[in-house]
């Protein structure tokens, strides 16, 4: 068993970080978050300079929904690598979680300043955007994301459902539609494609993607009260 020969090698040698990372992602994929965590923070205090275990220990972090020491995490990510994209969209991610939109903004507008070729910082402004009600803004940035990005089911969903907000229901359908069959086990495209049924009044659709969605993650909380409604 391959945790076992990371054991086995870090028994040996417990400086030896590829083996402590490895093992990390084994516990992560086991759901072993704590743990994991306990090798990412080890290996931030005896390799301050690794990238890729600060970044992990911020995701864990993320994982305990403990968006300050996240931030802060990431913040340290930046400082160490001022190039790194992962770095500067983790930063953006925390902030966002933790519901400072505006300083997300502003890392995102950041990425493109520096990378204006990479898609995803279009795709999550453009989201922060729609969120903040500035739905001109997230269209131009979305239609930018998927230029950059055509046929990706992340820029395709967040097309669509800034279509949906907008009202445009014919342009919402066929984006997020696309979306799910691009990434058919994502509970929000699944939930985003319920909303667009529902707005069509095609309640058995709704239903069934309401369902879908809430088989991949029961904690959608939109999922659960429109389901509710419809009974």
């Amino acid at each position: 068993e391959a945790k076992k020969e990371y054991k086995k090698v870090l028994s040996l040698d417990s400086k030896f970080s590829l083996a402590s990372l490895a093992l990390a992602d084994i516990y992560i994929r086991e759901g072993n978050f704590e743990d994991a965590k306990n090798i990412y923070q080890d290996l931030v205090n005896r390799f301050p300079d690794n990238l890729y275990a600060r970044l992990r220990l911020g995701n864990s972090y993320i994982n305990e929904k403990n968006y300050q020491k996240a931030t802060n995490t990431f913040k340290e990510a930046v400082a160490l690598a001022p190039a790194s994209i992962p770095a500067h969209m983790s930063l953006a991610l925390s902030y966002e979680l933790s519901g400072n939109g505006a300083e997300s903004i502003k890392v995102y507008k950041k990425i493109i300043e520096n990378a204006p070729e990479f898609p995803f910082a279009y795709n999550n402004l453009a989201w922060a955007y729609q969120e903040e009600g500035n739905l001109d803004e997230a269209l131009t940035l979305a239609k930018k994301a998927d230029e950059l990005a055509p046929e990706q089911a992340p820029t395709m969903d967040t097309l669509g459902w800034i279509y949906y907000k907008k009202g445009n229901i014919g342009e919402a359908l066929k984006n997020i539609k696309q979306a799910s069959e691009l990434n058919p086990n994502d509970a929000t495209i699944n939930y985003h494609l319920a909303c667009v049924y529902h707005k069509q009044s095609r309640n058995a659709l709704t239903k069934t993607y309401l369902k879908k969605a809430l088989k991949i993650n029961p904690n959608l909380e939109e999922a659960k009260k429109l389901l509710e409604k419809l009974k």
